[in-house]
C-alpha cells in the first residue's frame, strides 16, 4: 500500500583520476590569482608622495629615496591597499571563533619552570658572580670610588 521512493542523487564535474601522477598535475594548476583581487575598483584611498613621506617619518625611515624606489613603495602601498579594500567588501555574517587548545597561563606555572631550571656550561652559565670580588677598595658590601664627579 505505501511505496517507498529512493532516488540516489549523484554528479560528476570531470572524469576520475587514474593515478597519483594525474593528481599532481590537476594540483600544480592554479585555479585562481591573486593579481585579479590587486586589481582596484576603488581609487578613494590612494598613497601619494606626501602621504609616503609621512609615512617614512612615523616610521623613523629615511625620505631621501631615489625616484624608482619611491615609485616601488607607492605601487607596494596602493596593492596593499586595494587588497585590504577587497577583504573587507566580502560580507561574513556567521564566523566560528577557534577555541584555544590550552589553559591559561598562571603564576605559578612560571615559578615551577622558572624553579627547575639549571645553569648551562655551553651557555656560559658559571655559577654565582659577585662583582664586589674585582673591586679593589670596598667597604660594608659598596665600592669606593676615590675620584671627584666635578671638574676643577
Amino acid at each position: 500500500m505505501f511505496r517507498t521512493a529512493v532516488r540516489n542523487y549523484s554528479s560528476r564535474v570531470g572524469q576520475k583520476f587514474q593515478s597519483l601522477e594525474q593528481i599532481k598535475e590537476y594540483l600544480k594548476k592554479p585555479t585562481w590569482d591573486t593579481k585579479t583581487l590587486l586589481k582596484g575598483s576603488q581609487k578613494s584611498l590612494e598613497i601619494d608622495t606626501p602621504k609616503l613621506h609621512r609615512l617614512l617619518q612615523l616610521s623613523g625611515l629615511s625620505t631621501d629615496l631615489d625616484a624608482g624606489k619611491e615609485r616601488q613603495l607607492l605601487n607596494d602601498l596602493n596593492a596593499q591597499l586595494t587588497m585590504m579594500n577587497k577583504l573587507q567588501e566580502i560580507e561574513c555574517k556567521e564566523f566560528d571563533l577557534i577555541e584555544t587548545q590550552h589553559s591559561p597561563l598562571k603564576f605559578q606555572d612560571i615559578r615551577n619552570a622558572t624553579g627547575e631550571l639549571r645553569q648551562s656550561s655551553k651557555k656560559g652559565e658559571t655559577g654565582q658572580w659577585n662583582p664586589l670580588d674585582l673591586a679593589s677598595v670596598k667597604s660594608e658590601g659598596f665600592y669606593v670610588v676615590n675620584e671627584k664627579l666635578g671638574k676643577e
